[in-house]
């Protein structure tokens, strides 16, 4: 998902929207492209921690997450 946003020639940013593990996935995208993001709406995602602490934790793995995050 990364790699695409990066690819494009558009100079508008983004805002991305996430739901629980979403929004873990969501932050971190921004983290990873800031330039590139307006900003991010999280809906029940835990404020700090990562996967672990979602209701997705166990259907998630480290795996999984990276190659969203890719």
């Amino acid at each position: 998902m990364t790699k695409k946003l990066l690819n494009k020639n558009n100079s508008k940013k983004i805002t991305i929207i996430g739901w629980s593990l979403g929004g873990v996935v969501a932050r971190e995208v921004a983290r990873s492209i800031p330039k590139k993001v307006a900003g991010v709406i999280t809906y029940g995602t835990p404020v700090i921690g990562g996967p672990k602490y979602t209701i997705g934790e166990k259907s998630w793995g480290k795996e999984e997450t990276q190659h969203i995050l890719s």
